[in-house]
């Protein structure tokens, strides 16, 4: 099997990010004076997204000249604040956006722990590997759509930080001062609704 594409779905269970852009969209908007909600981003990023997508169908982001992707978001922007009703001009909703971009992230893919079969299995020697790679074409989506190179980072886990396991367990491997083993990894993944769950990518902004 070739891996033609990575598509993930931010709006559901298998991706997330860290912290919310919720809580990012709404500490830039407050330097400007503007008070947002989680209900209202998330309709506004619904309103954005589609402005994307039907972008993206008629004049690909990736195609367009550094002034035309700057004007895009800035209306991209302006929509998403539009979800609390704010309608803000696009020099401002463009400054809020440039202020966003700054703030660099990782792109974390996770699987689950039914190892890699068949075709992959040639090309990848485990679901870490495996993770890793499509991390790496997501950041290069990314990439496309105009996101600088310098702010993004990919890593994969595969099955070895399912969900459930927080981070400072993670990171000293141990839960309740038990070692993490296989056998634990297992006890995630024993059903097929924990492994879809393990199936996820997380977006995680670095320095918050």
């Amino acid at each position: 099997m070739k891996i033609i594409a990575v598509l993930f779905d931010l709006y559901g269970t298998l991706a997330g990010f860290e912290p919310s852009r919720f809580s990012l969209q709404s500490k830039v908007a407050k330097k400007y004076g503007y008070e947002l909600t989680e209900k209202g981003v998330a309709q506004g990023y619904f309103l954005a997204d589609k402005f994307m997508a039907e972008q993206n169908v008629t004049y690909p982001i990736r195609s367009q000249s550094e002034l035309e992707k700057k004007n895009f978001f800035s209306k991209y922007e302006k929509l998403v604040l539009s979800g609390d009703g704010h309608d803000v001009d696009v020099e401002t909703s463009g400054k809020i956006f440039k202020e966003l971009q700054k703030i660099p992230y990782s792109m974390q893919l996770y699987s689950d722990a039914i190892p890699v079969s068949g075709d992959l299995k040639e090309k990848y020697a485990d679901n870490r590997e495996l993770s890793s790679v499509r991390a790496s074409r997501v950041v290069s989506y990314l990439e496309e759509q105009g996101i600088k190179k310098s702010r993004l980072k990919a890593i994969g886990y595969g099955e070895n930080w399912p969900y459930g396991i927080q981070w400072y367990q993670y990171k000293t491997n141990k839960i309740d001062g038990v070692e993490i083993t296989s056998a634990i990894i297992a006890k995630y993944n024993n059903t097929p609704e924990k492994r879809k769950t393990n199936r996820r990518i997380k977006i995680v902004f670095t320095n918050n």
